[in-house]
């Protein structure tokens, strides 16, 4: 693998190879394309640049031999790529301009680690968890030879976070921004549980966290590995071949999202119609499910579900049956985002479900492992309800004392006219 990767930079370093006649051509007058990624659809993802020579596309799951398709608005072009490969060509736009393409079937990065504790590779490695009140995943963890940290597993994440208020704690510098303008810290060592990360980068960013945790981490980290989550002895155990499954596993394809965040296909029925649809595998929400605006006007979920809170850009309600795998939860109570609001591309499912089941997590191959848990029997956790429940209650409570203090002031205002103070001048 090292050798192949090495090629593959040599080719990457080496510049676009050929001229724009030697190398296959498609149309565009748009400058949006779609890309269909093996199973995973990307409808308007990619932008056509013309000033980029070349603009690379990372394959998402590049260890797995599949088809990369690029499709403009008039033209489109197919590649069946495999590890190591480079996949070059041109989109001529409106006629004229001449935008190079390259599409890679390697990681764009992959960190690796080193093992304090053997130097087997061979062996696994595990990291204890702890699972907290709000469904969630905390880790231990220390940065630049920091006092110990607590971080959230969330294989959500596309890349290792540190919250402002804990850059100091951290012993980390800023020192450049990322595209969407966060702050981003270079060239940093974690350490966790006798494993050691050199050069990692940490973004800062203050969403999604509480004064729980310092940061998040994801599956950026084990991007190479295999990694199984084990609820019941709450460990996470990183692996470099597949491990030894009893029958109780159901095995199912996975997308990894830009190669980091994990995807698989679960179903979902209301009283009027069911559907089958990719989810993120979000181990950092706390709740059952949110459903994008797009995936519910497409299979028509606005109906045949009972609508419990309307709360800015969402709307909270009971899915009359969830079906992760082979188990089926009902009466779930989910999130979906309000028609037209165009919230986010993607739906996912949250730990409150996701809790109930073991995992492997195959980053190799693209496929993941579950086998329901110790956690199944579990009621569904309905903190969704509860935080906008109370949020929809407290402010409600606002509205009457404000209301109480008008009417007061009311009267106080009616006794005055009629009773007005005498005059002494």
């Amino acid at each position: 693998m090292k050798l192949i990767l090495f090629c593959t930079a040599i080719l990457l370093l080496s510049g676009y190879p050929g001229s724009a006649q030697s190398l296959p051509v498609i149309r565009a007058q748009s400058t949006n394309a779609d890309i269909r990624d093996g199973l995973h659809f990307r409808k308007g993802y990619w932008y056509i640049m013309p000033e980029k020579k070349p603009d690379r596309y990372y394959a998402e799951l590049p260890g797995k031999p599949h088809r990369v398709i690029f499709y403009t608005d008039i033209d489109s072009i197919s590649f069946d790529v495999a590890y190591g490969g480079v996949y070059n060509f041109v989109i001529l736009l409106n006629n004229k301009d001449s935008c190079y393409i390259q599409i890679v079937a390697a990681p764009k990065t992959i960190i690796g680690f080193t093992s304090d504790l053997h130097s087997n590779s061979q062996t696994p490695d595990t990291i204890p968890f702890t699972i907290g009140k709000n469904n969630k995943l905390f880790i231990k963890g220390i940065i630049n030879q920091s006092d110990s940290l607590n971080f959230q597993f969330d294989l959500g994440s596309s890349y290792s976070i540190l919250k402002s208020e804990s850059i100091k704690k951290a012993n980390i510098k800023l020192d450049s921004a990322a595209r969407d303008g966060e702050s981003v810290s270079s060239h940093n060592q974690l350490s966790i549980a006798g494993l050691r990360w050199d050069s990692i980068q940490f973004h800062q960013y203050d969403r999604n966290m509480s004064g729980r945790e310092d940061g998040l981490l994801g599956n950026s980290l084990f991007q190479n590995k295999i990694l199984e989550i084990n609820y019941d002895r709450k460990w996470i155990i990183i692996h470099d071949t597949l491990p030894a499954m009893d029958t109780s596993y159901s095995r199912h394809e996975m997308i990894l999202l830009d190669g980091v965040v994990p995807m698989m296909q679960a179903s979902l029925a209301t009283r009027d119609t069911s559907c089958t649809t990719w989810f993120i595998f979000d181990t950092g929400d706390s709740g059952n499910a949110w459903i994008d605006d797009s995936t519910a006007s497409r299979f028509q979920l606005y109906r045949g579900v009972t609508k419990i809170i309307r709360w800015g850009d969402r709307v909270i309600v009971k899915i009359p049956e969830f079906r992760i795998a082979n188990s089926s939860f009902f009466n779930v109570s989910a999130i979906l985002a309000k028609r037209g609001t165009h919230s986010q591309d993607v739906s996912l499912l949250g730990n409150s479900l996701l809790k109930r089941f073991n995992v492997v997590l195959d980053n190799r191959n693209g496929i993941i492992y579950l086998k329901p848990n110790s956690l199944m029997s579990e009621p569904y956790d309905n903190t969704v309800l509860l935080i906008y429940g109370g949020i929809t209650v407290a402010v409600l409570a606002l509205f009457i004392l404000i209301l109480i203090i008008r009417s007061i002031s009311r009267k106080r205002k009616l006794k005055q006219n009629e009773y007005p103070e005498p005059d002494y001048s």
